[in-house]
């Protein structure tokens, strides 16, 4: 789905809304400001969006996203970290990430379950590091009761994807 803008004449907005998956194109005119423009805009947001990869579909991709999200936001604002923590830390994240995705564009079932398995492990691999940094004190208490929440949930279903392949 993508929405754009033309601006025309003093206050004159054109709304183009195309929505590609279904075929549909829709085109509004509203005689108005900017401002009315957005309230446009907020509304066409509010639309499911069609995801277009297998692997945007699934849960555990989006909560692992967002698990992904913070720990990547800790780790670009904490100076003070060591660095192969910091790398080892960040590069087990993405690796549980990038290999669910690509676990999932896999044809046959032993190879998507060997994906979703390294997946896991890197899972494993977070959580470890974030007790390290817990034990040291390079994270606050309700960081990691966060961090370590979203691990064990992702965990728990990537383990319920990798059953169903056996």
């Amino acid at each position: 789905m993508g929405v754009s803008f033309v601006a025309g004449g003093s206050k004159r907005v054109v709304l183009k809304l195309r929505l590609r998956s279904v075929g549909v194109s829709v085109l509004g005119h509203c005689a108005g400001d900017w401002k009315e423009a957005q309230i446009w805009v907020f509304r066409f947001k509010e639309l499911k969006r069609l995801d277009v990869f297998d692997f945007e579909k699934l849960e555990v991709y989006q909560e692992m996203r967002g698990v992904n999200l913070k720990v990547l936001k800790h780790l670009f604002t904490q100076k003070s970290l060591d660095p192969y923590i910091q790398d080892q830390f960040k590069r087990a994240s993405l690796s549980a990430l990038l290999n669910l995705a690509e676990g999932t564009g896999r044809m046959t079932s032993p190879d998507k379950k060997k994906f979703y398995i390294t997946a896991r492990s890197s899972v494993f691999e977070c959580v470890a590091i974030l007790q390290i940094m817990h034990d040291t004190d390079l994270v606050e208490k309700s960081f990691y009761d966060d961090l370590y929440a979203g691990f064990e949930k992702v965990s728990r279903m990537l383990l319920g994807m990798i059953r169903s392949l056996e």
